[in-house]
């Protein structure tokens, strides 16, 4: 019951004049996209963390980079090919 009281809340404050900044921000293409692949991208996810076993030399940042980048361009062939 919380979580509908506060999608609720969120979706009256996104609407009103107060939010604009967050609002702007969410309206982004790149972020309205990635909300649109993000199934198939947390689909995606845990089969790109699995490259730290071929890739074990590499810096955690620079992994968790390719795994993110991975996971989104897997994820976007996935959807526009299996959905």
């Amino acid at each position: 019951m919380q979580e509908c009281c506060l999608v609720v809340v969120l979706f009256q404050l996104l609407h009103t004049n107060h939010w604009s900044r967050a609002r702007a921000f969410l309206e982004l293409g790149f972020l309205r996209y990635l909300g649109r692949i993000s199934y198939s991208v947390y689909l995606w996810h845990w089969q790109s963390i699995h490259l730290k076993a071929v890739l074990p030399e590499l810096p955690n940042w620079l992994f968790a980079l390719i795994a993110i980048v991975a996971s989104i361009i897997l994820g976007s062939i996935s959807f526009y090919v299996l959905e």
